[in-house]
């Protein structure tokens, strides 16, 4: 049955990356999609916030020994300093960790770590939240002028990919992650969401390979 198929794609995401939100969700006006996201947007915990700065992507190294070319720590650093002004305008005190390399699968990233002070002011929170997302990874910058320009020239609709998502407790606490490396589950057929940052540095050949990298996240327990 279409279920217990999709249940063991699930189970089999969950199993391969313990350091990811997967998640499978139904509903009956939008459809079926399953996904492993690396990124958290924002976390909510007891009385502090938390988000990340994750950009810049190369294969996952089997000796654990990582070096990066300029232009993914400047994709990186341009994500972080978004984050430090938002921040700043919206009068919170944080301290930042890293960058350092995480992986994620078939991939590792460049991250950094915010840590936030919070007194569970729930309208703060939804400003930072409604500030941080779409993020400069997922968008570009400025922002309004990024966004204008990939509805000209984006040729499908993103639909739930790069959006967020995850849980809300009851006690206020919430994990929001990016809708990354995700797939939306058709009939007879899935449709898989990857993407990647361009910046003037870019080489077309290498963003290709970049996003043929990510989908591996997916593709792997689907072959």
């Amino acid at each position: 049955g279409g279920f217990e198929h999709l249940w063991s794609l699930y189970k089999a995401l969950t199993d391969k990356y313990k350091n990811a939100f997967v998640y499978l969700f139904n509903h009956p006006t939008t459809g079926t999609w399953m996904g492993a996201t690396p990124e958290t947007l924002l976390t909510q915990n007891e009385n502090s916030l938390e988000t990340v700065s994750l950009a810049g992507t190369q294969p996952k190294s089997e000796r654990g020994k990582y070096t990066w070319e300029e232009k993914e720590a400047e994709e990186q650093q341009y994500v972080s300093d978004y984050i430090e002004e938002l921040l700043q305008d919206l009068n919170f005190q944080y301290a930042i960790e890293g960058p350092a390399t995480i992986e994620a699968g078939p991939v590792a990233h460049l991250m950094s770590k915010f840590r936030i002070k919070s007194n569970n002011e729930w309208d703060k929170t939804l400003d930072l939240l409604n500030e941080l997302h779409p993020t400069p990874a997922v968008c570009g910058l400025p922002k309004d002028r990024a966004e204008e320009y990939i509805q000209k020239i984006e040729k499908h609709d993103r639909k739930f990919y790069t959006g967020y998502l995850g849980p809300i407790n009851e006690d206020g606490t919430f994990r929001m992650f990016v809708n990354l490396r995700c797939m939306e589950v058709f009939e007879n057929s899935l449709a898989l969401y990857v993407g990647g940052g361009i910046t003037s540095d870019s080489s077309p050949e290498s963003e290709w390979k970049e996003t043929q990298l990510k989908a591996e996240t997916l593709k792997a327990v689907l072959l």
